[in-house]
């Protein structure tokens, strides 16, 4: 960061403003790397829209499965371990 601050200061505005920027983004990316995503926050939201969108485009449980979805998750979204999701009744929110 020391190097950003210093190339920074050293800039034309213009670029000055959007090397900040682009700090801004680093630091909050270093910062979510560091504490992790909220897990449960994004299996929620897979779970509300995961058999939606395997429906559409045809996306089996086993490819779910290849990118690391676990079949609890999978279970709960609705999505069968033979690939076809169930029909799973919608709640309103």
């Amino acid at each position: 960061m020391s190097t950003i601050d210093n190339t920074i200061k050293a800039t034309h505005s213009l670029n000055r403003l959007h090397l900040t920027q682009k700090k801004i983004e680093l630091t909050q990316e270093l910062e979510l790397i560091k504490n992790g995503p909220d897990i449960r926050e994004l299996e929620a939201e897979f779970i509300s829209v995961a058999m939606d969108y395997s429906r559409r485009k045809g996306i089996s449980s086993l490819a779910w499965k290849e990118l690391g979805v676990s079949p609890e998750v999978l279970a709960k979204a609705g999505i069968s371990p033979i690939g076809k999701p169930e029909r799973r009744p919608r709640t309103n929110k």
